[in-house]
């Protein structure tokens, strides 16, 4: 289908009672008020994707904050050091996670709610996920950790 539409590139989260999706964390516990949620971008469909895509399919991701830091966990096994790459300036971060000698490939580029120190963040690989450590330049609370990109209006025909 070559028509755009708006849809929830994420996941479905189910977690402590509440439900949403992974993309844009607008969570709620009640399941039809889930259900209704619109989705939170704009794009065509790939129904069917090649067998010789080496993109994670999907990779779940968390996050928290303390003070002074964001610490986001994403959830890809086995990742190499050697052949992912964390790269961030004060306001955005992109990342490339491989796995299994680059069979797996995940990219993501993030646009954070705040500002952080690049030089003070961290990076560590373990074998469950990567967890990245944001120094952030405010010690202040982020309500999300992405900016939320204002949605089109819908165009109305004349």
């Amino acid at each position: 289908n070559l028509t755009d539409c708006i849809h929830h590139p994420g996941g479905p989260v189910f977690h402590d009672g509440y439900r949403y999706w992974s993309c844009c964390q607008r969570r709620t516990s009640d399941f039809n008020e889930f259900l209704k949620q619109e989705g939170c971008t704009s794009g065509r469909h790939v129904w069917k994707i090649p067998k010789d895509d080496k993109r994670f399919k999907y990779c779940r991701r968390d996050w928290h904050q303390t003070g002074g830091h964001v610490i986001i966990s994403m959830f890809a096994k086995n990742c190499d050091p050697q052949e992912s790459s964390v790269e961030a300036n004060q306001t955005k971060m992109s990342m490339r996670l491989s796995s299994n000698g680059k069979e797996k490939e995940y990219d993501v580029l993030f646009d954070l709610y705040g500002a952080i120190l690049p030089e003070k963040s961290e990076v560590e690989y373990m074998i469950p996920k990567v967890e990245i450590r944001l120094t952030k330049a405010d010690i202040c609370s982020w309500p999300t950790l992405e900016i939320q990109k204002p949605k089109e209006a819908p165009q109305q025909s004349s």
